[in-house]
């Protein structure tokens, strides 16, 4: 029996993919983190370096069985791919059927990642946080660098969110995650973690976004350690 049938639009899953983990030591990110409730739907991915928010208003069709009327469950990334394969971003909403053991999408069963998602959202910098440029780490100046290759999937991301790529732009918060403002709404965002440079030649250690998750109030001088 299904529990949930929602409807949105692929570009929002193909760009929240492009951050999920494919490695298999962190098999509990191999995938998309959906939260269905009664009134809104969100879905995050993120492979420690990077995160994709979207959250939506939205009316479920039909829902039964929901712990205080919610839904939380992780779609297994190759499965999810399968099943977007062939779909276009402009070709308007697809439905999503969510059911006790799948989901079912585009008539792919796309199985369920056994395991709990991190609390992504503690790490998303909060609204009275002051963008910086510059801080000091143990009383020691130092630079933040970002990875390019990221970056890159950012154009992609904003390509496929129908957003032209030279109109993102990115507000770093010291040694927190820096926010992606694809330009579209509050409700659609990414997030990438800097890295610290080490010596001359620009070798840094990536923060991992793990390892925020793992502080109640993040702790600056323990988030040296390499992912």
């Amino acid at each position: 029996m299904t529990n949930a049938r929602v409807k949105i639009n692929p570009k929002y899953l193909k760009a929240a993919m492009i951050c999920a983990s494919t490695e298999g030591t962190r098999y509990y990110l191999n995938g998309v983190h959906f939260i269905i409730t009664k009134d809104w739907v969100r879905l995050v991915a993120t492979d420690g370096h990077r995160a994709f928010y979207f959250k939506d208003a939205l009316e479920v069709t039909t829902r039964s069985a929901f712990p205080d009327n919610s839904l939380e469950v992780i779609i297994d990334l190759k499965d999810l791919k399968k099943a977007l394969t062939g779909i276009k971003v402009n070709s308007g909403d697809i439905e999503l059927n969510f059911e006790k053991e799948h989901a079912l999408i585009n008539g792919v069963q796309c199985q369920y990642v056994d395991a709990s998602y991190p609390d992504t959202t503690r790490i998303i910098p909060q609204s009275d946080s002051q963008p910086e440029c510059y801080q000091k780490l143990n009383d020691q100046p130092f630079e933040i660098q970002l990875d390019a290759a990221y970056i890159g999937d950012f154009g992609k991301m904003a390509k496929l969110l129908g957003v032209n790529p030279s109109n993102v732009f990115i507000q770093k918060f010291g040694l927190n995650p820096a926010i992606v403002n694809f330009g579209v709404d509050q409700t659609c965002f990414a997030l990438i973690m800097p890295k610290r440079i080490l010596d001359s030649a620009g070798a840094g250690i990536p923060f991992h976004i793990m390892h925020s998750i793992a502080s109640t109030v993040v702790n600056k001088t323990q988030l040296r350690e390499a992912s």
